[in-house]
């Protein structure tokens, strides 16, 4: 029996990295860092330009400022973000 849970246990603990690894569709939060091309900050290390954002007609609608803190979706994968607002 302990072979057996030995065995569910990594075959649970894989199946689940390999979600991880697949980045699924999430709810993150980015920092304007200009407007002229649209460009926000995830963190420290990824930018991205207006080519991998997407805006909802309310983030369109919010007059996105430098500074502006932002709700986004990232899409499965992880290559595009729609913004959905603004965080206020």
């Amino acid at each position: 029996m302990r072979n057996e849970d030995d065995l569910l246990r990594v075959i649970k603990k894989a199946a689940m990295e390999a979600v991880k690894a697949s980045m699924p569709t999430a709810v993150v939060y980015g920092k304007v860092t200009k407007t002229e091309p649209l460009t926000v900050q995830l963190d420290a290390k990824r930018v991205y330009d207006d080519d991998f954002l997407v805006l909802t007609k309310a983030a369109s609608d919010a007059s996105l400022s430098v500074g502006d803190k932002v709700a986004m979706i990232r899409e499965d994968g992880g290559q595009r973000f729609l913004i959905l607002d603004k965080v206020v």
